[in-house]
């Protein structure tokens, strides 16, 4: 009768240590399904951030770029009379559109049509004094006045830019209400068709 209970608990013991393979083989295969998706979602999270946090970073650079252009006169204020080979950033600090008679939002044609005409020569050089910097970011600056033809320097955003940051700014150009749009995107760097 020993023998028989033996044989039986020696047949559950076996019969326990497969079932407990199994479920073992089951929990590690659940956890490194979790485990991979953790890094998964960890990888896109961090991606997400990344993209939200260069984005913010773009509108502020666009927001204080606009600004300076419809609130200062530029450093120097008269770096619309300065010769092409003069204008660079050496001699110009930074760009600006105001008339210094008149004060901020008030808009001087000189510089209005001197932006014009250096572009697309200046192109890299009234980026960098406009204040957008960034290898991968390129601006274009539209100024319509009200009953006059707009002026437009810069590359209009790709089809497929990742980011397009528009800003838009009022002001006035010889009387006459005006807008200033500066639009700032980058070029798209990851899945782009």
């Amino acid at each position: 009768m020993k023998e028989g209970m033996e044989k039986r608990m020696d047949y559950r013991r076996g019969k326990g240590g497969q079932m407990f393979s199994a479920d073992m083989l089951l929990a590690i295969i659940i956890f490194i399904v979790i485990l991979i998706g953790v890094i998964w979602l960890g990888d896109f999270v961090n991606e997400k951030i990344g993209y939200n946090e260069n984005r913010r970073n773009m509108a502020v650079m666009a927001n204080y770029a606009a600004s300076g252009l419809v609130e200062s006169t530029g450093s120097p204020a008269d770096w619309d009379s300065l010769a092409v080979s003069d204008f660079n950033e050496t001699n110009v600090l930074s760009l600006g559109l105001v008339d210094e008679d008149k004060g901020a939002w008030q808009l001087d044609s000189g510089k209005v049509s001197r932006l014009g005409a250096l572009y697309p020569a200046k192109y890299d050089t009234l980026k960098k004094l406009i204040g957008l910097r960034g290898p991968d970011y390129e601006f274009q600056l539209v100024i319509s006045p009200e009953n006059l033809s707009a002026v437009s320097i810069g590359l209009a955003p790709e089809l497929n830019s990742s980011n397009v940051i528009v800003v838009e700014r009022n002001a006035l150009l010889n009387n006459s209400y005006t807008n200033v749009t500066l639009l700032l995107w980058e070029h798209c760097t990851r899945g782009c068709t």
